[in-house]
This record gives C-alpha cells, structure tokens and sequence, in this order.
C-alpha cells in the first residue's frame, strides 16, 4: 500500500484520497488526490528508487497497461474496468479486500458496458455494479459527490465512469475572480487537460454542454506563453475565452442547478457518460417497463464444476451492517429451489428485490394514506423479486418474477392465531391462489404458468416455512407505460385497441377489483409482447384481484372500461376508430366466452367442486356465481352501454 488506506479520513473526517491505482501484477495499490496518470508515475518511481535502478522502458509500457483505476467516493471504493480485461478488475477487487476494504464497499463502475455488466453477472455479483441514480435526490448526491478540484483550485465535475472532468460555463465565469497568478494556472490546467485523454480515450477535461458553435482549437492553441506578468494581456485571453464559451452554450445551461430537472438530467447523463434511455439496469439486461429503475440486486451464488459458490460476502452478514442489509435470508432457499429446479446445470444466479409497489393504483393509495397519516395502505405482504439465471451450456438468460404469498404463516401469526391454525389458514391460501390463476385461465385470461417454491425465513424467535409464486418474466412493455410516440407507428393504435378489448373482456368476467371495489385493468398488469417490431399479443402478467368482484352486475364496473379509450384521448391518431375497434373486440370475445362456456358447462361447473364450499366467499362459491353472471350476460347489450360510457366520459 503505497499511500494512505482508500477510505483513511482527516480529523475533520473528510476522504484523505479521491482516487487510487491498483497494479495486480505487483500485488500492489496506490491511493492519493489529483489525476491517475500522476499516481501511476509516482508508482514507477517508487520501484526505481527500491531497485535503485531505473525500469526498462518496456517494464514501464506493461504495468501501465495492466493498472487499474480506482475512485473514492464517501464511503466506497470503485474499480473502473477495462472490458477485455475483466481479470485484472477481480484481480484489483481482491487486493482491495486484503488491505483490508470490506466487500460490500467496492463497486464496479461500467454498467453501460456488456462485457463488464456479463462478467460480473456470471459471479452472481450484479449487486455490486455501482447503481444508477434512480430519483431527483440520488441524481443531485451523484451531482454533489461529482464536484473536484486540481491544482489551481478550479471546480469540474467529475464522471468516475469515463473520467472527464466536466467544466461548467459557471464555474469557469468564477475563474475571473481569481488573482492574475492564479488564474493563468487554471488556464493552463484547463488546456493541459484537455488536450490529453485517458486509458479510455476520453478527454481529461471537456467543457459542459457547448454546441457546434464551439471551436475545439479555443482551448487547444490558447496561447498563454509569456503572459504571466501582464495581467492585462492575461485577461483579456480569458475574456475571449468566456465569451466564446458562453456563446456555445444554451441558456438553461449557464447556471448550475441541480434543483433544475433539464440541467440536472443533463449533468447526469455526462457523469454516467450515456444517455438518459440507457440509463436503467432493467432496461439493460431486457427487463421493461414493469421494473423500471426498481430493482436492487442482492448478493447471489455462482457454480464451478458443479459446486455452488455462494457470495462471500454472506458470510460478512453478522458482523458487517451493510452486509447484513444486502443479505436477505430468503435468497439462499430461492437459490437452492432453483439450483433443483434446474437439476443443478446452472452457470450463475442473480437476484433483485423490488423495493417499491409496481402498479400505478397502489402508489396512488398508499400516497393518499401518507397524505391522510393513515399509515401503511396494504395489509399483508407486498414482497417482490427479480431471479436472472443461466443453464450451462445455454445461450441466454433465463429471467423468473417471484412473489411472496400475501397471507402466510407470519401474517396469521401476527393476527393470533396459533402455529398450527397459521400453517392451515397459509396453505387454504394458497390453494386459493392457484385455483384463482386456474379460474382466470379457464375463463380466458391470457396468463403465463405459475409454480410454488417455500423459503424458510425468522421471525419472532421461530423458524417458518413461507410460500412465493414463482413464473417467467414477461418481456414487453406495460400498456399504461407506453410512450407517446408509439402510437405514431402504423396499425399500432388499431391493434393495441384490438387487444385491449379482447383483455378487458374476461377482467370484467372474473371481477378483477381491488378491496374498495375499484376495477383493475390497464394499469401496470397487462403487457404488450412485441415480435420483430409488431405487436404480437398481451399477457396479465399478475391476476390480482381477480374475483374479488364476484356479486354485483356486470352493468355496475362497466363504466371503468371506457378509461382504456377516454385515456388515450389525446394519443391515437384517430379516437373513434379506437374506440370501436375496442368495443368490437370486447364485443366479440364476451360473445366467445360465452359461447364455450354453453358448450362445455358441465367442465366449468364441476372444475372446482372437488374444494371446500362455503356461503362465505370461498373460491368454489365465487367460481359458481361468476359463471351465474357469466351465463345470464348479453354481450351486445354490454357492448351498447359501453359505448355510451365512452361517449359520455369524453
């Protein structure tokens, strides 16, 4: 360790260094403030002087080329990899970790570059690829954290992913405060800088957002021989310089505001070095709109030769707290059912936790219950994860959504039921569930295939056994999530109307509401499947609350579904041939639905006679008065009236 540790703090508990430079061929790290290429020198003439002897010109070439950048930023340490040279990054990870740095304090930087998101990927580490800023206040610390000096004094912004140090037209205006001394010592840094670039052939310092209008040769011939005695000719250089920077630049960007949502974006995506529609994990490794800028990837498990290799740093768990906040005990048992599932010929497993709800009407309730004080809007539980594997031998991933059951044993429990009641009342669930996903399928609901896994979990001095519904992902995009522009395309708005009606139809049968009777449809769950660029289905991709409408006439929801065309109002090139695309198709399939139910009534009533049947909402006693209202319903009648509820919400 050539320097202080990486995350050493002065006594006024400031970093003591901003960047370091790892050389695994040496077993060695350099830590210090400034630029890499100055810490890298350093490093070169520590060994000479150990050697007392000066380095060969070609031992100089190759530990310089197999260094590897670090930045040091709060309370991490962040390894810049080259992509073709992911074994020098493992390499640097692990002396890192012997000096010793906690694992869970070194990140990766270069989650735009396939190369380094698969390797890591493969370790079962995605979790420790830095995070993008997901919210205003993670992208004003990304902004905070950002902001650098050198050795004039002068302020940039710094992208520890390309290693730019970013000039705004604000702060070089600062620079005409500075003394004449100091301020032909910015100027010389600022050219200096510029016209060099680093080991990823990005400039070391660029200006922020000048436009065409800008003349790279400004700063490349500035010429500032001989001026340092005459204040005057200094400034005036440098007033040339801030007018013709300041003529390259839109207004917006003159100030710096990180308060500001088209400044802040724009700083952003310089860091990051990518623009704003690459910039989500989810969207990276394929996932859509369902888990955009939600998922927080937990430590996984890799195999070698068969042998499963957990992450180490679970074994950090009790004595590191942020090991322990990124360990969630139910991983290891979702790893091991998989690890089964899949008769142990897996590369790596990777799993995500959705943090916050995915659906538009439970962040509407649960913002109105903060607004009220009313507390926590759901009872039961909410947990959702993302599991990303790959089969040997396999040529992509295989990506799985898993759902805790709502009310299982934990839940019971902490109603006061006794263990045993709490295990029964569980397993009635979740029997419930699925006959309700089989129900849904039955009655037409485009589905994907769902399977049950248990994990085992503490809770309140006790070791339970807790149920999740595990089924593929769906990859496509949430029709409510749609942007704007694909409604441009042709015959896009003529088959999402098609679809949705063909949707709406059985969501409406099987009373799919939430608990304050609200209908559910067209709002986060259904998915649009694309095929070479074609719409080419739609897919519920979670059936909740399906049923939970099993009494009241069809007539009372029906007005919910004109929202799918009134919403969309301002959108399609043409509202009313929306409009009657979507009532013909709804139309069409209630038509469908029922005729197959007439022809086969005695498979539909006798599917789940089999279950436990009560007066008091069990799933057979709806599935009977579903079906009642399914045979009693006129689906011309019903087309009728919603047309008349569109005409009237519009």
């Amino acid at each position: 360790m050539l320097g202080s540790p990486p995350l050493a703090r002065k006594p006024n508990g400031s970093l003591m260094n901003t960047i370091g430079t790892a050389f695994p061929d040496d077993g060695a790290i350099v830590s210090g403030c400034g630029i890499h290429a100055v810490l890298k020198l350093d490093y070169l003439e520590h060994l000479a002087k150990e050697r007392q002897a000066p380095l060969s010109p070609e031992e100089r070439r190759a530990r310089l080329e197999r260094a590897v950048d670090l930045v040091i930023r709060e309370d991490s340490v962040f390894i810049r990899p080259e992509p073709e040279r992911m074994d020098l990054a493992f390499a640097a990870d692990e002396l890192l970790q012997q000096i010793p740095v906690p694992k869970t304090r070194i990140r990766f930087l270069g989650v735009m570059e396939p190369a380094i998101r698969q390797a890591i990927k493969r370790r079962g580490e995605l979790w420790r690829i830095n995070p993008l800023p997901h919210t205003a206040d993670e992208m004003r610390r990304m902004i905070r954290t950002a902001r650098c000096t050198l050795d004039s004094g002068a302020s940039y912004y710094y992208s520890m992913e390309t290693g730019t140090r970013w000039m705004t037209y604000q702060e070089f205006e600062r620079l005409a405060d500075l003394p004449p001394a100091q301020l032909g010592l910015a100027l010389r840094e600022i050219r200096h800088h510029a016209n060099r670039r680093n080991k990823l052939d990005h400039p070391e310092v660029a200006l922020f957002k000048v436009d065409a209008r800008w003349d790279p040769a400004s700063i490349a011939n500035l010429d500032l021989e001989g001026i340092e005695n005459d204040p005057e000719r200094l400034r005036a250089v440098y007033e040339d310089l801030r007018n013709r920077f300041r003529e390259a630049v839109a207004a917006e960007f003159r100030r710096d505001d990180p308060n500001d949502h088209q400044w802040r974006i724009a700083m952003v995506q310089e860091l990051l070095g990518y623009g704003p529609e690459k910039a989500s994990e989810e969207i990276l490794m394929g996932l859509g709109s369902e888990f955009h800028l939600r998922v927080q990837w937990l430590p996984g498990a890799r195999l070698e030769q068969g042998e499963l290799i957990y992450d180490t740093v679970f074994d950090e768990a009790g004595s590191d707290p942020h090991a322990s906040a990124l360990c969630d005990e139910k991983v290891r048992s979702m790893i091991f059912n998989l690890l089964r599932q899949h008769e142990h010929k897996l590369d790596f497993v990777n799993i995500a936790r959705v943090p916050e709800s995915l659906s538009k009407r439970e962040e509407e309730r649960q913002q109105a219950c903060r607004q009220q004080d009313l507390g926590p809007a759901v009872q039961g539980r909410r947990e959702v994860y993302v599991a990303e594997l790959q089969q040997a031998g396999a040529p992509y991933e295989q990506v799985y959504v898993i759902r805790m059951q709502k009310w299982d044993v934990r839940e019971h429990l902490m109603e006061g039921n006794s263990l045993l009641d709490a295990f029964l009342l569980a397993q009635d669930y979740t029997e419930y569930c699925l006959d309700r996903h089989l129900g849904c399928r039955q009655l037409g609901m485009s589905l994907m295939p769902v399977s049950t896994g248990t994990v085992t979990e503490h809770w309140g001095g006790q070791l339970l056994r807790s149920t999740y519904f595990q089924r593929d992902y769906v990859f496509g995009q949430a029709t409510d999530k749609l942007p704007p522009s694909r409604y441009a395309e042709p015959e896009f708005a003529s088959t999402l109307a098609r679809l949705l009606g063909e949707a709406a139809a059985p969501n409406l049968i099987v009373g799919r509401c939430d608990k304050d009777g609200r209908v559910m449809f067209d709002d986060g769950d259904e998915v649009l499947i694309d095929h070479e660029g074609r719409l080419a289905g739609l897919i519920v991709a979670d059936n909740s609350g399906s049923f939970a409408d099993y009494t009241r006439d069809l007539t009372v929801t029906l007005p919910s579904y004109a929202l799918p065309v009134v919403s969309r109002k301002d959108l399609v090139p043409s509202l009313q041939m929306f409009a009657e695309l979507y009532v013909h198709h709804f139309v069409h399939r209630l038509e469908w639905l029922k005729e197959q139910f007439l022809q086969h009534q005695r498979a539909f009533r006798s599917l789940f006679r089999h279950r436990k049947y009560d007066d008091k909402g069990c799933f057979a006693n709806r599935w009977e008065k579903v079906l009642d209202r399914l045979q009693k319903a006129d689906p011309r009648n019903l087309g009728d009236r919603l047309r008349a509820s569109i005409k009237a919400q519009l």
